[in-house]
């Protein structure tokens, strides 16, 4: 009997009532609306254009060549069934954030399958993944989707078959990968910054020598990018994000992703998010540094992804422009990663310091991250009011100021740069 197995449903009781806190904090930050940011309006008309003629365009004919169209798809899914409003996007995106909250629990049960009981412990988790996951959930963004697939992917690489388990599962897992792997890359192109954490983490765990393991992700992989181009290609925005353009170099990128990091850990107030950051490395190390390899393993793997994927981004932003600063929803995946990797070592070690110091932490770690549920959303600096749930657009009306006309119909503000057209009445 292996020390989890006297909690039989606790693989699936931990990623249900994550996700039931997901719903509950999403559904809470949306209950006045949805915060739309200036990429949010392409997403929204996207999706209606979709529903409307079957075209991944704006209102005014042009074609949409600065965002993948998956998040548009799936906003056009549930629009189809529930209606163009604003109410439906936002149950779509708590309906996301549950089944991102979900998943990402699912894999700290991953994490944890071989150590003992501990429902304290597991408190804190199931709701600093669901806190966290909801607040960057606010505003309607491609990430929302992107979070609930990128544990789909990390699921299949960190469980590879148990001795004795079913052979064929070997063969399914990087058929999953590619195919998880080709909807996140149309979900957010910086998702190549994350394909060598990726590779690493196939290398690392599986079954087999390591080079066919590097071999098998390597051709998983390529497997994705082959439709991710394709679709690019076929929707003309293959010259989006043209290299050599960035204004940045990679001291100030790497510079910026730091400050990104310990922000996303906690707030800048009295270094709240500094302290915490610095004591969540510290934690890793100390960890990881004193286990052997077979136990350390899936949680190395884990973290050398994120650490990985957050040194690809800051190559991606020093290679192109990038209209935001490297932060926020761009390093929330990484700050997810180590988060999980901390509350997960802590109980696999006796009582002592290092238990302790877990607890301590990952008590402040959920605390910062339930308080952050209730502050507003802001957007380069500024506080950002939710549109109405009650309100939703067409593109029957040409654009106009960014408030309900005629009735209860909201239409994009012409501010954005993508909004200098005319549209169709």
């Amino acid at each position: 009997m292996t020390p989890s197995s006297g909690w039989p449903r606790r693989p699936i009781l931990l990623p249900a009532g994550a996700a039931i806190a997901g719903a509950i904090f999403a559904a809470g930050l949306l209950r006045k609306g949805v915060v739309m940011g200036p990429d949010s309006w392409a997403y929204w008309e996207g999706s209606v254009s979709l529903i409307e003629s079957g075209r991944y365009e704006y209102f005014g004919g042009e074609p949409i060549t600065s965002f993948p169209p998956l998040f548009s798809w799936v906003l056009a899914l549930f629009q189809t069934a529930l209606g163009i409003s604003t109410r439906t996007l936002a149950i779509a995106v708590v309906m996301v954030v549950a089944a991102a909250s979900a998943g990402w629990m699912s894999l700290y049960v991953v994490l944890t399958s071989e150590r003992p009981r501990q429902r304290l412990m597991d408190a804190m988790p199931l709701l600093y993944v669901p806190a966290t996951l909801a607040v960057y959930a606010q505003v309607l963004l491609s990430e929302t989707v992107w979070h609930a697939l990128l544990p789909l992917v990390l699921l299949p690489a960190l469980a590879p078959a148990r001795p004795g388990a079913w052979r064929g599962w070997e063969y399914l897992r990087p058929v999953a990968i590619c195919v998880t792997l080709a909807l996140l890359l149309l979900c957010r192109n910086a998702t190549v910054a994350l394909l060598p954490g990726l590779l690493l983490m196939l290398v690392l765990t599986g079954s087999g020598r390591p080079v066919m393991r590097g071999l098998t992700g390597a051709v998983a992989i390529a497997g994705a990018l082959l439709p991710w181009y394709w679709i690019r290609r076929s929707l003309t925005q293959l010259a989006n994000h043209p290299i050599g353009t960035s204004h940045s170099g990679v001291l100030e990128n790497a510079t910026e992703v730091l400050g990104g990091l310990t922000y996303a850990f906690g707030p800048s107030r009295a270094y709240v998010g500094t302290v915490l950051c610095g004591a969540a490395c510290a934690l890793l190390v100390w960890d990881l540094a004193s286990e052997d390899s077979g136990a350390r393993r899936p949680r190395l793997a884990l973290l050398a992804f994120a650490l990985l994927g957050l040194v690809g981004l800051v190559g991606i932003f020093s290679a192109t422009h990038v209209g935001e600063p490297l932060a926020g929803r761009f390093v929330v995946f990484a700050v997810l990663s180590m988060a999980l990797v901390v509350f997960a070592g802590g109980p696999l070690r006796p009582v002592g310091v290092r238990r302790h110091a877990v607890a301590a932490v990952g008590v402040v770690l959920t605390l910062v991250a339930l308080y952050r549920v209730g502050i507003k959303y802001t957007l380069a600096g500024r506080e950002q009011e939710a549109t109405p749930l009650n309100v939703w657009i067409s593109s029957s009306y040409s654009s106009g100021p960014p408030q309900p006309s005629g009735g209860q119909v909201l239409v994009a503000p012409p501010a954005y740069p993508w909004m200098q057209r005319g549209g169709r009445r």
